[in-house]
């Protein structure tokens, strides 16, 4: 899922390259035809049908993308409830069904296609919220400064962040229902637009 974010997000930075070309280019070739006594155009309609026919492959290449990425994130909301099933048998002593409940909104298997952030992002900041409240070892755990939502370079903390949560419940923590009761998100995503305000 996220290295198909990151070949749509490259696709989408060529093409919108592409369309700035294809904008100079039709400035030229309107100036040429506005002035009195044009001069042939020569290699400029050239230039401008190779740069149509390159638009329109990247235009395409965006689109299969696209689809690609809708594919990717179903099958990630499906690994999702795969884990999140798993977790609920493995941590029954450890987790209540509440909490259970509480822990699914932040490891959520909703995965939207759509947005300026992606479930990597709005899980990462929901797993680090957990391991800085719930699931803290010390004060200085706590006072951490929450760090700003953006597009990783790759999804390793992300990794290790649901790890040390995993780790964390095993060894046995409060209450995440109760602790987070009133302020919990109904899942990652809606915690991504909180955690920006």
């Amino acid at each position: 899922h996220f290295a198909a974010r990151k070949n749509l997000q490259a696709a989408q930075q060529r093409l919108a390259e592409l369309a700035q070309q294809f904008r100079a280019v039709q400035k030229r070739l309107l100036i040429r035809f506005r002035e009195r006594n044009p001069t042939p155009i020569g290699a400029l309609e050239t230039l401008f049908e190779e740069t149509y026919r390159m638009l329109h492959d990247r235009a395409e290449e965006v689109a299969s993308l696209q689809h690609e990425l809708a594919t990717q994130s179903n099958c990630l909301s499906c690994a999702t409830q795969i884990v999140l099933q798993v977790s609920r048998y493995k941590f029954m002593e450890q987790m209540s069904s509440e909490d259970f409940d509480a822990f699914r909104h932040f490891l959520s298997p909703s995965v939207h296609v759509n947005g300026a952030l992606g479930w990597e992002e709005a899980t990462d900041a929901a797993m680090v919220h957990l391991l800085r409240t719930v699931l803290s070892k010390n004060a200085r755990e706590s006072a951490a400064a929450p760090q700003p939502l953006a597009m990783p370079e790759d999804t390793s903390k992300l990794e290790r962040h649901i790890t040390l949560v995993f780790d964390r419940i095993a060894k046995g923590t409060g209450s995440i229902a109760e602790a987070v009761s009133g302020s919990k998100p109904r899942d990652a995503n809606q915690f991504q637009v909180a955690e920006k305000r």
